[in-house]
Parts: structure tokens; sequence; C-alpha cells
């Protein structure tokens, strides 16, 4: 039997961790999330598991993917990109060591890399004026290390749910990198998610060739609303 599970199959945090099993809560309701596996928490690379983890990566048909490592408790560790199968097995037991030696065990999500034309992140209560009734949308162009740094400019639009209509957006409208289409799209797949985990939840997304991907889902807690209104 094996012991990867592909991204979709469990729920389970124990196995996969918050992050992977945010990511098949969303698949299974219908969200696109990018194809990939999870190496479980509490498992140690052994010849078998190599193989199979490699088969795995075979099986994805992409040249390179993205790596996170993610707690029972929803604590990322950390996150590689650009990792080519001659360097999955060792930036696996990377992540699982840098876990380790923090106290912790943390699944491996590895999912193909995306190259999005833009990405962003959305809130299902605006962080900045914790008013419950309003959808913020972080939108960049492209997603790659800049834009991860947070080095590229960010438009925000804000939605109100009580209408669905746009009440802010950045201040000149030719900058902003959302057609009306995405915004609705995402402010839509926002309140989804938010109704399927029954919590203030951020949304990290990607338009890959024109399709809407989530990343990543997270509880909105105070650490959130913190760093957001710094």
């Amino acid at each position: 039997m094996s012991a990867i599970i592909r991204i979709g199959e469990s729920a389970e945090a124990k196995q996969v961790g918050e992050l992977g099993a945010a990511l098949t809560k969303v698949h299974r309701r219908g969200a696109r999330v990018a194809a990939g596996f999870v190496v479980p928490r509490e498992t140690r690379l052994t010849n078998g598991l190599s193989n199979e983890i490699l088969r795995e990566f075979d099986r994805l048909k992409t040249k390179q993917v993205v790596l996170r490592a993610s707690t029972e408790d929803g604590v990322e560790t950390e996150s590689l990109r650009d990792i080519k199968r001659q360097a999955l097995l060792g930036a696996v037991s990377y992540l699982q060591d840098n876990a380790r030696r923090r106290g912790r065990q943390a699944a491996i999500i590895v999912q193909e890399q995306l190259f999005a034309e833009v990405s962003g992140r959305s809130y299902s209560i605006n962080p900045a004026t914790l008013d419950a009734d309003e959808v913020l949308i972080e939108a960049q162009l492209w997603m790659n290390r800049t834009v991860l740094a947070g080095e590229n400019e960010t438009d925000l639009i804000v939605i109100r749910k009580t209408t669905g209509s746009v009440i802010l957006e950045s201040e000149d409208e030719g900058e902003i990198c959302l057609e009306p289409r995405q915004v609705q799209e995402i402010y839509t797949l926002t309140r989804q998610v938010e109704r399927e985990f029954g919590e203030r939840i951020s949304l990290d997304w990607a338009y890959d060739e024109g399709k809407l991907y989530v990343l990543r889902v997270k509880m909105i807690n105070h650490d959130i609303i913190t760093s957001f209104q710094q």
C-alpha cells in the first residue's frame, strides 16, 4: 500500500497537515488546486518511499514543483520553489529535518508549479477595518520571487457582501491587474470557502492560463490582522 497521499484523497490534518486538509476540502467542493501529492507526517525517507515520491513526480508530467511543509496545527515552517526531479528527495528531507529541529512533524506538500499571470490573496473580512461585511482582494501581476517578496505594487479591491458591488479599487483603474469577471470569480470563491469552513478565512489564489487556482487557505487570526495592519 502506498504511503503517498494524493491531494484530494485525505482531509485528515494528522496525516496531511492543516494546509493539505484545507486543499482537499476545497478541491472536493469543486475548487481548482494544482495537482500534487503529500508525504505524510511521521514518515521518514526510505528507499521504498523515495521511489514512490519520484514515481508521483513523474506522474505529474511537470519539470518543477513547489514544496511546502505544513503541520497539524497549521504552522508552515518553510516552502521551496523551482524544485526539479533531481533535487526533490533532498528538498523533502530538508523540510522534514527543519520541522523536526523546531520540535514539529510536518507533512510535505508537493504540487505542480504554476507560472501565473496574476496572483494574490483575498480575505473574507477586511483586515484593515475589521468589517465582516467586506471582502478584501489583493492582486499582483505574475507569481515569482519579486511578487512573493512584496516588491511589486499591489492592487486592492474591496467588495461589499450585502450587495456584491465593488466599493473601493486602487486609484488608477487602468492599473488594475484583474478583469471585472476575475474580481467576481475571486469574490465568489472567497465567500464559498468562508461558508465551507464556517470561519473567517484568507485565501491565496493564482490565475494560470486563465484558470483560477486555490494555493492556500488559512483561518484569519490576530496575527494575520496585525501583520496586515503594520
